[in-house]
C-alpha cells in the first residue's frame, strides 16, 4: 500500500475541528474575523488559518484557548 496515500483517522479530526472552528467563528453575531479570534486566543493568524482548514492539528492547550476567546465549550467543536 502506498503510504503517501493512506489517510489517517487524525487528519479526519483536524479537517472536522477546524471546519467548526470556522463555522463557529463565522456564526458569533460580530461574525469576528480571524486576525481578531487569533489575537483572543493569544496565536498567530497564519497558524489559525492552518488549523481552520485542516493542516495543523493544535495542541490542547491552544484548543482550550481558541474554546475561550470564543466562547464555546470545547466539545462543540467535535460534533
Amino acid at each position: 500500500m502506498d503510504n503517501q496515500h493512506k489517510k489517517y483517522p487524525d487528519d479526519n479530526l483536524k479537517g472536522l475541528y477546524g471546519r467548526n472552528v470556522y463555522k463557529i467563528r463565522k456564526s458569533k453575531p460580530s461574525k469576528m474575523n480571524r486576525q481578531r479570534l487569533a489575537y483572543l486566543a493569544e496565536i498567530t493568524d497564519k497558524y489559525l488559518g492552518f488549523i481552520e482548514r485542516g493542516e495543523r492539528c493544535p495542541s490542547m492547550k491552544v484548543m482550550i484557548q481558541i474554546a475561550n476567546a470564543l466562547n464555546e465549550p470545547i466539545e462543540s467543536f467535535f460534533r
